[in-house]
């Protein structure tokens, strides 16, 4: 049941606007290159549902996507994706997959040197 005074719920964002999300949140220091590299990664791997709700994007779905990717050839080559390449935009996918996890919408994490230092277990 819900309240009148309930706040309306919000809908998943797209895969497109997760990807942003994620990239965006990568520390400043991040090189240009690997921040390039996870994009297009994250954009060839899920290309077929990037207008589709992140919520929906699951593990099986993207051992589809990446089978999908696998038999596709390279718009650059014409031959399909080196292993190793393939290798490394499903790890990368496999990391967004991860960050998705987290209920949308994201909350606002704190950065590393704002965390809470660890106490010893003997409280010296």
């Amino acid at each position: 049941m819900t309240h009148a005074t309930d706040p309306p719920a919000t809908p998943a964002p797209t895969v497109r606007e997760a990807i942003s999300a994620y990239v965006a949140q990568f520390p400043p220091v991040t090189p240009a290159d690997r921040v390039r590299l996870v994009q297009v990664a994250l954009a060839a791997l899920l290309e077929p549902d990037l207008d589709e709700p992140v919520t929906g994007l699951t593990a099986h779905r993207l051992t589809l996507l990446g089978g999908t990717l696998r038999e596709k050839p390279s718009r650059k080559t014409g031959r399909p994706l080196a292993y190793g390449t393939f290798r490394r935009y499903v790890l990368i996918a496999q990391g967004f997959l991860e960050w998705c996890a987290a209920p949308w919408p994201r909350a606002a994490r704190p950065k590393a040197s704002q965390a809470a230092p660890a106490t010893d277990e003997a409280g010296e």
